[in-house]
């Protein structure tokens, strides 16, 4: 069963990640992970539902609503790397954001 997110002061709390939606600041432990802001965007959205797919054209027209760039699949796709990149793996060794192949992408909390 997936696990909902601690809404607590607009905080997610995972076990090892911290979303703070006021802020807009993430930690992992006690580290700051600083985030683009749509990066940060993209990891609030995912994180929201943690193990629900969502795909790319979901995420799009959630983040970037009015804003349109000349290729939505790239946009989606850079964001993605960028935000793997500074995430890291989560506990279970797993990427925190993770491919689901020919749908799109999910948040892995790592319990």
């Amino acid at each position: 069963m997936d696990e909902q997110p601690d809404r607590g002061d607009a905080v997610f709390k995972f076990e090892r990640i911290r979303i703070d939606l006021n802020s807009r600041q993430v930690h992992i432990d006690a580290n700051l992970i600083v985030l683009r802001r749509k990066e940060f965007d993209i990891l609030s959205f995912l994180a929201e539902h943690p193990g629900w797919v969502y795909t790319k054209e979901q995420i799009y027209l959630s983040i970037w609503r009015d804003e349109r760039p000349v290729n939505v699949d790239n946009a989606v796709t850079c964001q993605m790397k960028q935000l793997r990149k500074k995430l890291g793996n989560n506990p279970k060794g797993t990427p925190y954001i993770e491919t689901v192949w020919g749908v799109g992408y999910k948040f892995n909390h790592g319990m």
